[in-house]
C-alpha cells in the first residue's frame, strides 16, 4: 500500500511539474539522494574480537519521502572475502532530511585466525569494506551507489615471556631453592588477565618436579608485569629420577612452561616456552689431617701445630663459623678445643687450619721426644665437626671421624 501511495504521489508531482510549472526534465523533479561516509570507529576490542562501526550519511533532498535504501556490505582481508551482511530497515527517509546509518561489523578472533592463521602474531592487518547501496525507486530504475573504505584492524597477540632471571635462595646438602622471575609483556592495546602457567623442571632431560602458577590480576595494555614463583628441588628427587648427582658442581636443568590462555589459539600455534639453566649441586666438604709439626721442644713444655685441611669442591664459597676438634695419638688424648674465625674457603679450593698447642705433661713430652728420635709413625684418631654457613647455605653442621697414621716432624 505504501509503495502504491508513493508511486501515485510521485506521478501526481510529475504531472503537476509538467502541466503547471513546466519542469523540463524528470531529473529536476526527482533529485538523486546523496550518500557519503561519516566515520569508521572501533566500538570495542577485547580478547575475543573487535567491533567496528561504519557511519554512513544518507541525504534525501526531495520534498517527499523516499524508501530507505538496502545496504549490502562485504569485508575483505588481503583481497579475500571474510564476512558480509545486509541492512534493510523497510522504512522511509523523510523529505529534505539527512540521517546517519550505523553499520556494525563484528570480527571474532577465533574465526579470523582460523581463516588467516598466517596473520597470527601480527599487530594489525589491512581490510576493505565494499558497500552496495540500492534505493528501490522504480521510476528512476532503482538507483544504486557503490562505496568503499579501508583501514587497519588491530589483532590479538599472545603475551610474551622474556628470558627469566633466578637466584638461589637456599642451598644445602638436602637441596636448593630457586626464586624465579618471569617478565610477561602484554603487546595488546587492551588489558588481559595474567595467564596461568603449567611448569615442569627437568634435570639432565628427566622431569623432577612440576607445578602451576595461577596469579590473579590483569596486565595493563602495552605493559609488562613480573611473575614470581619459587622452585624447591631436593637432591633425593634428582637421584631418584636421574640416578646419581655425580661429581659435577652443577647439572643441566630445563624449565618448561605451557601457557593457559583465556582465548583459543589457531591450530599449529604453540604457547609453550623453554628456558635452559643449571642447578648447582652442593658437595660436602672433605677434611683430612695434614701432619703434626713440632715447633719448639723444651724440658718443661712442647709446642706443636696440628694441620687440618678442608677442601671445598663447590662452585660457591663456604664460611666456617666454628671448628670443634679433639686429637688422640697412640690412644692418649693430646688436644681438644674450639677455633673461631676460620678463613672463608673459596670455590673449588681448600684451606689449611693450623692449630697451635702446648703440652706441659713431662711424661707426654718424653714420649714425643722418643717418637721423634726413633723416626717412627704414630696412630691418631680425631672427632671434628664444624658449622658451615653463608648467604646461600643457611647453616649446616658437618661431623667427621678421622683415623690414620702420620709422622711427627720438626719445623
Amino acid at each position: 500500500m505504501k509503495k502504491i501511495i508513493f508511486i501515485l504521489t510521485l506521478t501526481l508531482s510529475l504531472i503537476f511539474c509538467y502541466g503547471i510549472i513546466s519542469c523540463s526534465t524528470l531529473d529536476r523533479a526527482v533529485q538523486a539522494p546523496n550518500v557519503s561516509f561519516n566515520s569508521v570507529d572501533i566500538a570495542g576490542i577485547g580478547l575475543h574480537g573487535v567491533d567496528l562501526i561504519a557511519r554512513i550519511n544518507v541525504e534525501n533532498p526531495n520534498p517527499f519521502n523516499i524508501p530507505f535504501p538496502e545496504i549490502n556490505w562485504h569485508m575483505f582481508i588481503n583481497d579475500n572475502s571474510f564476512v558480509s551482511g545486509i541492512i534493510n530497515q523497510g522504512t522511509n527517509l523523510r523529505s529534505r532530511r539527512t540521517v546517519t546509518v550505523d553499520l556494525p561489523i563484528s570480527i571474532s578472533y577465533s574465526g579470523f585466525f582460523n581463516s588467516f592463521a598466517s596473520l597470527f602474531g601480527s599487530p594489525e592487518v589491512g581490510y576493505k569494506v565494499a558497500l552496495d547501496i540500492r534505493f528501490p525507486i522504480p521510476i528512476i530504475n532503482d538507483l544504486t551507489y557503490s562505496l568503499e573504505f579501508d583501514g587497519s584492524l588491530p589483532l590479538l597477540q599472545i603475551p610474551r615471556v622474556s628470558a627469566p632471571s633466578f637466584d638461589t635462595g637456599r642451598i644445602d646438602f638436602t637441596g636448593i631453592e630457586q626464586n624465579w622471575i618471569l617478565n610477561i609483556t602484554n603487546p595488546n592495546n587492551f588489558p588481559i588477565p595474567i595467564p596461568e602457567y603449567n611448569w615442569q623442571y627437568e634435570v639432565n632431560g628427566t622431569p623432577v618436579i612440576s607445578g602451576r602458577i595461577n596469579q590473579s590480576g590483569d596486565i595493563s595494555a602495552n605493559s609488562q608485569t613480573p611473575l614470581n614463583f619459587t622452585v624447591n628441588v631436593r637432591y633425593t628427587d634428582i637421584i631418584s629420577a636421574v640416578g646419581s648427582l655425580g661429581t659435577s658442581p652443577e647439572l643441566r636443568s630445563l624449565m618448561k612452561m605451557d601457557t593457559i590462555l583465556p582465548f583459543e589459539l589457531p591450530q599449529g600455534v604453540s604457547s609453550s616456552f623453554q628456558f635452559p639453566a643449571s642447578i648447582p649441586i652442593m658437595h660436602p666438604p672433605s677434611l683430612s689431617l695434614r701432619g703434626i709439626n713440632i715447633r719448639n721442644m723444651a724440658l718443661q713444655n712442647l709446642e706443636f701445630i696440628i694441620n687440618w685441611e678442608i677442601v671445598n669442591r663447590n662452585s660457591f664459597p663456604m664460611n666456617i663459623s666454628d671448628f670443634n676438634y679433639n686429637l688422640s695419638v697412640n690412644n692418649a688424648e693430646w688436644a681438644r678445643g674450639v677455633i673461631n674465625n676460620v678463613p672463608q674457603i673459596r670455590p673449588n679450593s681448600s684451606v689449611v687450619i693450623p692449630v697451635d698447642l702446648t703440652i706441659t705433661s713431662v711424661n707426654m713430652i718424653s714420649q714425643i721426644i722418643d717418637i721423634l728420635n726413633r723416626g717412627s709413625t704414630v696412630n691418631y684418631t680425631s672427632d671434628v665437626n664444624f658449622n658451615m654457613s653463608g648467604a646461600d647455605l643457611g647453616t649446616s653442621r658437618w661431623p667427621f671421624n678421622l683415623a690414620g697414621v702420620t709422622r711427627l716432624t720438626r719445623l
